[in-house]
């Protein structure tokens, strides 16, 4: 359809029109404007681009894992692929890419290849930073607490979530974030059932709450499948 007639089919002023799609424009960035072509046109040029970028890095995973892709149910495929095309982050595009690859190699996740799809449509690129960090510092002091363990006898190749937990100021000042933007964060990662504070303790008949906070299971798994934390190669589930 033309320019012309899509006005007329709408029946708004040209102007109002071409407002509106100067102003899509500049919301969309310098990537849509090779798309050209209509409103519509420069968001499904967007969409599809960052649905190939995820599918290539998806297959590349792949084929460095020497794994063929298998097919992958609709209910998980389908909504999979819809909502990675709006996500325009190199970052969590990769998080998209590992889910997928995931799904298309094994189904022994197949709850959170489902579940996963609105995890990673529900964080930020601040979010992914900060879930990255947590990951990243828990999975680096495992060995430690584990070696810990056996010093006193207890023989054991992995640790609940729980055992090792964060003072979230100490993230945000590595982030370098401000305490309220971090206390945002930290609201929607507790939403979304990723991070835990620590339960509070009972002492001389008083309630102490914690401050500390830790991953879930859910949060640990579902970074498990979509980090690239190389030492994540080396867990035990």
């Amino acid at each position: 359809m033309t320019l012309g007639k899509f006005i007329d089919a709408i029946n708004l002023p040209k102007l109002v029109v071409e407002k509106a799609e100067a102003f899509l424009t500049a919301l969309l960035g310098e990537a849509v404007k090779e798309s050209g072509g209509l409103i519509g046109d420069k968001v499904r040029y967007q969409r599809f681009k960052n649905q190939v970028l995820i599918l290539r890095k998806s297959q590349t995973l792949l084929e460095e894992a020497g794994l063929q892709p298998r097919p992958i149910p609709m209910k998980t495929l389908v909504p999979l692929v819809e909502s990675c095309s709006l996500e325009d982050d190199p970052d969590i595009q990769e998080m998209w890419a590992r889910l997928l690859a995931d799904a298309a190699s094994s189904d022994s996740n197949a709850f959170l290849h489902v579940i996963g799809v609105q995890l990673l449509s529900s964080i930020s690129v601040d979010d992914a930073k900060l879930l990255q960090l947590i990951y990243t510092e828990f999975l680096d002091e495992q060995p430690k607490m584990l070696a810990s363990y056996k010093r006193v006898g207890i023989e054991s190749s992995t640790l609940y979530p729980n055992a090792i937990t964060f003072y979230p100021r100490n993230l945000f000042l590595k982030l370098g974030f401000d305490a309220g933007r971090g206390d945002l964060l930290i609201d929607n990662l507790l939403r979304l059932n990723l991070v835990k504070y620590e339960l509070p303790e009972i002492k001389d008949n008083e309630i102490w709450t914690s401050d500390k906070i830790f991953l879930t299971m859910l949060g640990r798994h579902l970074l498990e499948v979509c980090s690239s934390h190389p030492a994540k190669h080396k867990r035990h589930s």
